[in-house]
């Protein structure tokens, strides 16, 4: 029987293979991810989500997914890699008991191979989750550029692959925020107003070097004041330095090019 077409019978718990997967984005050694990997023994899948086959909801035995739930934020999310193709697998945050999971497999069905033709034997194997501070993108060791925001939060943003997380260092989690919201706000702490420009994320990533550590600090203190990413242990109000003239007429004429 093709399960992956021909429907699922929920709920179920979560097959070993995608047990495997799941915790392998979700490394037991970091308390951020631990908190999830300990939830989802205790859940079951109880039906699609809203993109089907690929969207399944996990919760209580007896609930139903809630499709109202609006889209929750990434906990982590990895790649595996394997001779028969690739497999795509992300985890996001909880709402109200329930918790989102996709598992995208290419060039192969993953429920009609046996876990063990799956299980270890990945090729290869991508994850966010287990970044550092001082190492460089784990999918192909670009370049990243690394901002402190406070003694227990980092700013990382990858110009390459166009992506921005926060580094915890307290629960040792990597999350993503969503690179419009934030661009946007970069716009409005620095009173661009050109439509060319707002209209153009990739403005942001492809002249990155035009915006200083403090001009993208002060607009994630800003953006974390509107949408709470996370808990600053500093003052919300970044200090602002005087600039002397010599520095202004050089910003002035990089963001004239």
């Amino acid at each position: 029987m093709n399960l992956f077409f021909d429907g699922q019978n929920f709920p179920r718990k979560l097959s070993e293979i995608e047990e495997y997967w799941l915790n392998r984005i979700l490394p037991e050694d970091r308390a951020g991810y631990k908190i999830y990997r300990d939830k989802i023994k205790n859940l079951y899948v109880i039906g699609y989500g809203k993109f089907p086959p690929f969207n399944l909801i996990l919760g209580e035995k007896e609930a139903k997914p809630d499709l109202t739930i609006p889209p929750q934020p990434m906990v982590a999310t990895g790649v595996f890699y394997y001779n028969t193709g690739k497999v795509n697998v992300s985890i996001f945050e909880e709402f109200e008991n329930q918790i989102e999971i996709d598992i995208q497999s290419e060039e192969f069905l993953y429920n009609e191979i046996s876990p063990e033709q799956l299980k270890n034997k990945e090729i290869n194997f991508f994850t966010y989750s287990n970044w550092s501070p001082g190492e460089k993108h784990p999918f192909d060791n670009s370049d990243l550029r690394l901002i402190e925001i406070d003694q227990r939060v980092l700013l990382v943003i990858s110009q390459k692959h166009k992506r921005i997380w926060i580094h915890n260092r307290e629960n040792q989690t990597n999350k993503f925020i969503p690179v419009t919201n934030f661009y946007q706000e970069v716009l409005k702490s620095l009173k661009i107003h050109d439509a060319k420009i707002i209209t153009d994320i990739n403005y942001f990533f492809l002249n990155l070097n035009k915006f200083s550590d403090l001009d993208i600090k002060d607009a994630f203190v800003n953006y974390n004041r509107n949408w709470r990413k996370v808990e600053l242990k500093q003052p919300e109000k970044v200090k602002e330095i005087q600039e002397n003239w010599f520095k202004k007429i050089v910003k002035r004429l990089l963001w004239k090019k």
